[in-house]
């Protein structure tokens, strides 16, 4: 991608930029002015994925095709609360968050912040602390109850 990175603030259970939770896979086509890659259809929980490649964004959707979860890889730059999370080392981001969610559950490839419905996914921090995190994945409210995490 040429030109400057899609910057995208997080919204906790709301919005990652101008793509809303709830939003119809045909609403954010039309948003972006393109079509989506299917990737997954709907599996054993009721999901199923969308890529928009030339973004570095992921959608997650239920039936009948609304988005619940969206994960972004570079070339995005999700900021929340300005933190950019593609940019920050894994260890300095742990530590941001665990300032503003004392809940964080930490996993073997990254953290997972129920608060804020934030999960950075690196999977070489245990060994590399200054990792930056490879993807993000921005979730709405009662999605991992709902459909695992």
């Amino acid at each position: 991608m040429n030109g400057p990175r899609p910057v995208f603030d997080v919204v906790p259970y709301e919005q990652v930029g101008p793509f809303h939770f709830g939003m119809r896979l045909s609403e954010l086509e039309a948003l972006l002015r393109t079509r989506s890659e299917r990737i997954h259809s709907f599996d054993e929980v009721g999901l199923a994925r969308a890529f928009f490649s030339g973004l570095g964004l992921f959608v997650d959707y239920c039936r009948p095709d609304i988005s619940v979860g969206f994960e972004l890889i570079r070339p995005c730059d999700p900021i929340f609360q300005g933190i950019h999370l593609l940019d920050t080392p894994f260890c300095d981001l742990r530590e941001a968050f665990a300032m503003l969610d004392p809940y964080v559950a930490d996993y073997d490839s990254g953290f997972t912040s129920m608060a804020f419905g934030i999960r950075p996914y690196a999977p070489f921090h245990l060994s590399n602390p200054l990792e930056v995190p490879e993807a993000v994945y921005i979730f709405e409210q009662g999605c991992f109850e709902k459909y695992g995490g």
